[in-house]
């Protein structure tokens, strides 16, 4: 990656590290993994590519959590009603 050199990603290990404190995974794992997915998922984007692009990535991912949750939900596929009701 152009202008992506060792120390901008130590920098960015660091920077990760400092604010992703372990008591915010703990209290995403005890609600279950769909509250952890977007955690783990935002921290592997932003090692793996940059801050903007993993932060795009939690997003994505909170987003999709959030939809199946939503097609989940009882009644979310329920079939239209008749016209007469």
């Amino acid at each position: 990656m152009p202008g992506h050199n060792s120390n901008s990603h130590r920098l960015q290990v660091s920077q990760t590290a400092t604010l992703a404190k372990p008591r915010l995974f703990v209290t995403a794992a005890r609600e279950g993994a769909d509250r952890l997915l977007p955690f783990v998922a935002t921290i592997v984007g932003v090692l793996a590519t940059d801050l903007l692009a993993g932060i795009g990535i939690g997003l994505a991912v909170s987003l999709l959590v959030a939809t199946r949750h939503a097609h989940a939900l009882p009644g979310a596929g329920a079939e239209p009603r008749d016209a007469d009701h």
